[in-house]
């Protein structure tokens, strides 16, 4: 094919794309009140092109091996961005060991998953990838090369066609501007004092007085380190950090999730096992669960259920605005499901 047609085809097809999609990205969201600026990788910069590409794939079920589960099954924008289940199943029908963590604000983790075995946001996608039945990134990549919208996506965002590599890329992209922000903290921090009402403003006098921001440290709300807080003890098929490092002192560190949005997205904790917001409140204000590698940061106490209240009055606080909503349709004129 001639250059010159191949190029007014490729254009033909990312103007059917455009026309489908009425939510379609014209440009990247600003960083939401309260959140930092986030840094790019230098060898992925966030472009424009590559988000619009990276959130349809972030959606579409062809990123699967049965084209019926996408990234965004696992990682709910209706849920906070992560898994509504204490365990989810993947594409083959398996269970998963853990609950999805968030995905809402994953420009800013210097560790990734549970135990940590990723350390890129790129490499963790690999991770997640793996749960929609993906064996061989390049099959899935010329499968969405041979839809004309998808190559004239990655040949806007890439001057390439598509790759496993290029896959990964773009789906970070777009993670790293899905940012959720703007809560009532961030206002109230920014000087409405109206923003938090009584019972949350005690929360937050709590939440410092207990010291949780020595895990939990703002802006983010997480320190993104490995923590044994006592929780999963009777699961032996699951011992953490210890996994990824082999070192003993690891057993039964977990990575401290975000509490942004951590209203959304229970079940709590990385088995899910705390049903009630109250629940997982009340476990880590008393210190954690008691083993011999609990973390010396927890200490023994009794919360009252006034404080517990007023705890879940200030968490409810740092839910915010997200910066994207889900396309209504896929490239290919396919309907997101």
């Amino acid at each position: 094919m001639k250059p010159a047609a191949r190029t007014l085809l490729l254009s033909l097809a990312l103007v059917a794309a455009c026309r489908r999609e009425r939510a379609a990205v014209t440009e990247i969201p600003k960083t939401p009140r309260g959140l930092p600026e986030h840094v790019d990788p230098g060898d992925n910069p966030t472009t424009l092109a590559k988000v619009t590409l990276g959130r349809f794939l972030f959606f579409d079920p062809r990123m699967s091996t049965t084209d019926f589960m996408s990234c965004a099954d696992c990682h709910r924008e209706d849920h906070g961005w992560a898994g509504r289940d204490s365990k989810s199943v993947n594409a083959i029908g398996k269970r998963t060991r853990r609950k999805a963590l968030s995905a809402a604000n994953a420009a800013y983790p210097t560790t990734f998953t549970w135990n940590g075995r990723a350390d890129t946001l790129e490499g963790v996608i690999s991770v997640g990838w793996s749960q929609l039945g993906m064996t061989d990134e390049e099959v899935i990549a010329k499968k969405l090369d041979g839809i004309p919208e998808y190559h004239a996506l990655f040949e806007k965002a890439f001057g390439a066609p598509p790759t496993g590599l290029r896959i990964r890329q773009a789906v970070a992209a777009y993670l790293r501007v899905v940012k959720v922000g703007d809560s009532p903290y961030d206002r109230f921090m920014a000087g409405d004092t109206s923003a938090l009402g009584e019972p949350a403003k005690r929360g937050l006098n709590a939440f410092n007085t207990l010291g949780c921001p020595s895990c939990h440290a703002p802006p983010l709300f997480s320190d993104w380190k490995f923590h044994n807080a006592g929780v999963g003890l009777a699961d032996d098929d699951d011992q953490g950090r210890f996994e990824h490092t082999k070192v003993e002192e690891d057993r039964k560190r977990f990575r401290t999730p975000s509490l942004r949005n951590v209203a959304n997205t229970g079940p709590w904790f990385h088995d899910g096992s705390a049903a009630a917001l109250e629940d997982a409140i009340a476990l880590m204000a008393s210190g954690g669960v008691d083993n011999p590698r609990l973390d010396p940061q927890f200490k023994r106490r009794t919360p009252t259920p006034s404080e517990v209240a007023e705890l879940k009055a200030f968490l409810l606080s740092l839910s915010g605005t997200p910066t994207f909503e889900a396309p209504k349709t896929l490239p290919g004129g396919r309907p997101r499901t």
